[in-house]
Parts: C-alpha cells; sequence; structure tokens
C-alpha cells in the first residue's frame, strides 16, 4: 500500500481542519493526500454504534486478543490493556 495516515493532530502537530476526499487541510492552511484517516475523539470507550455481534461480549464490550477481534476486517487501537 505505501500510503499516509492522518490523525486529527497528525504528525505535523496541527488540527485538521477540512477534508475533502483524499485531502486534509490543516489549521495553518497546508494540504495533504491521505489513504487512511484515523478520527478518534472522547476519552470513554462506547461501542454501541458498532453493530457487529460476534465481535462483542455479553456486555457489548468488544471481543479482542491484542486488537484484532473475531470479526474479519474489524481491528481496534488505544483500548486500555490492549496487550493483554
Amino acid at each position: 500500500m505505501g500510503g499516509r495516515a492522518a490523525a486529527g493532530q497528525g504528525d505535523r502537530g496541527l488540527a485538521a481542519r477540512k477534508t475533502a476526499g483524499r485531502t486534509v487541510t490543516f489549521a495553518d492552511g497546508t494540504a495533504a493526500d491521505f489513504d487512511v484517516i484515523v478520527w478518534a475523539t472522547g476519552f470513554a470507550a462506547d461501542h454501541s454504534w458498532i453493530d457487529i455481534q460476534e465481535a462483542k461480549d455479553s456486555q457489548g464490550r468488544i471481543l479482542h486478543k491484542r486488537g484484532v477481534t473475531p470479526s474479519s476486517g474489524l481491528y481496534m487501537l488505544g483500548l486500555t490493556r490492549i496487550n493483554e
């Protein structure tokens, strides 16, 4: 793939202000194209919007081993205790 990834406060240290297609425009007006954008906000875990039953336990928590879920193509990042 060889693409680039962006985050709201990416490696540029600038907040993303606008996206259009593959282009992200940052607070300083510079722009760059990215293949993947991971947009994460907040501090509370809430996976209620993920409607994939095989990826959840009976309490609605995501099942995973080191971020890999039982659902093909669904991976988790930034969870507490992810390496256990």
